[in-house]
């Protein structure tokens, strides 16, 4: 949460990639309410990071059950 509050948004994916990548996508996916291709966009180093605030909620939420 401190990345997110000093706008650290390069350190907060690769907190939110490491947390993703120890779960199975498939399942997140049904959790967080995101179809699987947004889930490993965010994962794509080669994609910009610019998720809306809708789509971190849904992951934070999904992550924290």
């Amino acid at each position: 949460m401190d990345c997110l509050s000093t706008g650290d948004l390069d350190t907060f994916r690769e907190v939110l990639a490491a947390h993703i990548l120890t779960m199975n996508k498939s399942r997140l996916a049904v959790q967080s309410g995101l179809g699987r291709r947004t889930i490993y966009d965010l994962l794509d180093p080669q994609k910009e990071f610019n998720p809306s605030i809708q789509t971190v909620s849904s992951l934070l939420r999904a992550l924290a059950s």
